[in-house]
């Protein structure tokens, strides 16, 4: 999986189900259910990052690194928003006793027309 998951240039967005029709168009006989755990176990481990764009939808980013996304709904494809960008908002002071650790921020877009 993690061949399939790596494989190509620069970083990859991909959700589980869509990483399980990889899998079975490679003749890899997995369950979605595998796909699922061990995309949690790469999560865990550090190895992907994941990225929460509404309550429905997922995606497992193979860049773990600081930064932002595009999502654009009428293609369901997340996209990084160019290096180095930084939201234009003043940022929260966190309580005493914790630290900001990461900050989210997902732009949707969608067509004019």
């Amino acid at each position: 999986m993690g061949e399939v998951l790596w494989s190509g240039p620069g970083s990859r967005h991909i959700e589980a189900a869509a990483l399980h029709a990889s899998l079975t168009n490679e003749a890899v006989n997995i369950s979605l259910a595998t796909v699922y755990n061990t995309l949690r176990d790469f999560e865990r481990a550090g190895s992907i990052r994941r990225t929460a764009v509404a309550s429905e939808r997922v995606w497992f980013d193979t860049d773990t690194g600081d930064h932002q996304h595009f999502y654009i709904e009428a293609e369901s494809r997340l996209i990084d928003l160019p290096s180095g960008w930084q939201p234009h908002y003043p940022m929260p002071s966190p309580p005493d006793g914790y630290r900001i650790t990461r900050i989210d921020t997902v732009v949707h877009w969608e067509p004019l027309f």
